[in-house]
């Protein structure tokens, strides 16, 4: 079955909306752990990262000092309005992979869009180190939105460099992609290494 892959991308868009403005408020004002969490709290490690992001800030990455300009600053002159709207589409995204499962038990698709780059020198452009970060979650964080459980397996080798597989189940059904991971592993005798450099 073809996964409608222009939703696949439009899923895309909802997962950074969500990311961007939700870590900011979760990772930056609630200090890692946000709030209306029910489980248990740790107040000194609460407390310790609080005050260790306020004295590294000048050693954030580019890609973390992005995400929380730009949530702060939605935060602060959209009242957060695009996150409430991209958790309301969450759940056509979820209900378009539901519908993609219907009939089958895995979607299986490529962990990543390419072949591993190279890891951008300190000196590269700073462009080219935020979109080397982030250009890799094209196929992943769709489904950090829609809920449904995802893993890669290693696939083999392509000019040299790893590639992956990634086998997407059924909501609540987290243990069918770890079986045909597990059942791939060992029909293939296990994963390749990639080759020393």
């Amino acid at each position: 079955m073809d996964v409608d892959l222009p939703w696949h991308r439009h899923a895309l868009h909802v997962w950074n909306v969500i990311a961007t403005d939700g870590a900011t408020v979760q990772m930056i004002g609630g200090n890692g752990y946000g709030w209306n969490y029910e489980g248990r709290y740790d107040p000194e490690l609460i407390a310790h990262y609080g005050r260790r992001r306020r004295e590294v800030v000048d050693r954030w990455s580019p890609t973390v000092t992005a995400v929380a300009l730009a949530g702060r600053w939605s935060y602060e002159r959209e009242q957060t309005r695009h996150y409430a709207m991209a958790q309301n589409l969450a759940t056509e995204v979820r209900r378009r992979y539901d519908t993609a499962l219907a009939d089958v038990d895995l979607l299986v698709m490529p962990t990543v869009p390419m072949v591993a780059p190279e890891i951008p020198a300190p000196d590269d452009p700073l462009e080219t180190r935020v979109a080397r970060a982030l250009e890799m979650i094209v196929n992943c964080a769709p489904f950090d939105v829609s809920g449904h459980p995802a893993t890669s397996v290693p696939a083999g080798l392509s000019q040299g460099l790893p590639v992956g597989m990634m086998l997407i189940g059924r909501r609540f059904e987290d243990t069918t992609p770890l079986r045909v991971a597990h059942a791939f592993e060992q029909l293939v005798g296990g994963f390749p290494q990639p080759p020393a450099r």
